[in-house]
């Protein structure tokens, strides 16, 4: 992204660009506060103590132009749009789950781990008859669920074909 740009290398200590820490930088350098200092403030501290005060303030300094603001700026609206449009479409997903196939879809939220977005996603993947499938055994092959090894796979194989059916 742009910070690189500006020689401000924060994305080497920071887990993802999706992180808080991150996204808060950028926030900050858009509204126009780009010393080193203040920027320091968003970086959690458990990054700062990881790798040293020194070392991120180095990280963030660079040399930031109006021009990098702007784009950072655009950047950022376009991804909180992305995001926006990502929600209304999760939303609507659920909605429709919950419309027309109501059963289907908490009894898949019954599963271990498998809540409303994961529920939502099986149905739109697989439908809710599972005729097609010969067997548990190819339903959690084609979920990509085959991988896993022993006992937790053969539970997991018994739980989703018993509360798929």
């Amino acid at each position: 992204m742009t910070l690189q740009r500006c020689n401000i290398r924060i994305s080497n200590y920071v887990s993802t660009t999706d992180s808080k820490s991150y996204k808060d930088v950028v926030k900050m350098i858009v509204e126009g506060r780009t010393k080193p200092e203040e920027l320091l403030s968003c970086i959690h501290n458990r990054i700062v103590n990881k790798h040293g005060k020194e070392t991120i303030l180095a990280a963030l300094t660079g040399v930031i132009t109006d021009v990098d603001i702007d784009i950072m700026r655009q950047f950022r609206e376009e991804v909180e749009l992305a995001q926006k449009h990502k929600d209304e479409c999760l939303s609507k997903m659920t909605e429709l789950c919950q419309k027309w196939f109501p059963e289907e879809y908490a009894n898949l939220q019954t599963i271990p781990g498998v809540k409303a977005r994961s529920a939502t996603a099986i149905i739109a993947e697989l439908g809710t008859d599972m005729s097609s499938f010969q067997d548990a055994a190819h339903l959690v092959s084609w979920c990509g669920e085959a991988a896993q090894r022993g006992k937790r796979r053969k539970d997991a194989r018994r739980h989703l074909v018993h509360t798929a059916l």
